[in-house]
């Protein structure tokens, strides 16, 4: 389904949530581990628009893997 999504940041957006949380357990993904991702994103200088479809994507992301028990 991800892949099929519109957009020209999607890779970008994918790479960075793999970068970030791709050698994490998906338990450890939690609110503090976001709000740090975010604010190192925004310090790096990303838009607040970016930030915010990264993090929905991420949250896509979390929502399909528990939908689907992995």
């Amino acid at each position: 389904m991800l892949p099929s999504k519109r957009g020209r940041h999607f890779r970008h957006c994918l790479d960075a949530i793999e970068a970030e949380f791709g050698t994490r357990a998906v338990a450890t993904v939690n609110s503090q581990a976001i709000a740090a991702w975010r604010d190192k994103a925004l310090k790096k200088g990303l838009s607040a628009s970016t930030v915010r479809k990264r993090i929905n994507t991420l949250s896509k992301l979390l929502d399909l893997g528990a939908r689907s028990g992995a």
